[in-house]
């Protein structure tokens, strides 16, 4: 499911229907601040890191002290997205899965 936030999101901004993403449980809500934080989520994936908000540029444009807001371009991984999954798929039939076993380790203070 979380593959499919990003093509979602961009395809409802590019679309200009992004109140689309908001919970309805929350659409009585500062719908402007939504909208505001959804813009600002599409910056931070944005292909090249140079045009990705730095963290300071993140929390002012969350606070209102930034305008206008840079606009986003078409994310990176939204346009790969087919190609990585057609190219998964073809790696799966060509070779076996190991699990890779993870440990937790928990500290005990002195």
């Amino acid at each position: 499911m979380h593959n499919e936030l990003l093509p979602q999101a961009w395809k409802n901004w590019r679309e200009e229907t992004t109140s689309n993403l908001i919970d309805p449980t929350l659409r009585g809500g500062p719908i402007t601040e939504m909208l505001r934080c959804i813009k600002i989520g599409l910056l931070c994936v944005q292909e090249n890191v140079s045009d990705r908000p730095s963290m300071t540029s993140v929390v002012h444009m969350l606070n209102g002290n930034l305008d206008p807001i840079p606009t986003p371009t078409q994310p990176a991984s939204f346009m790969q997205s087919n190609i990585v999954s057609s190219t998964l798929v073809q790696n799966d039939k060509s070779s076996s899965i190991t699990n890779n076993e993870a440990s937790i380790t928990e500290l005990c203070p002195r």
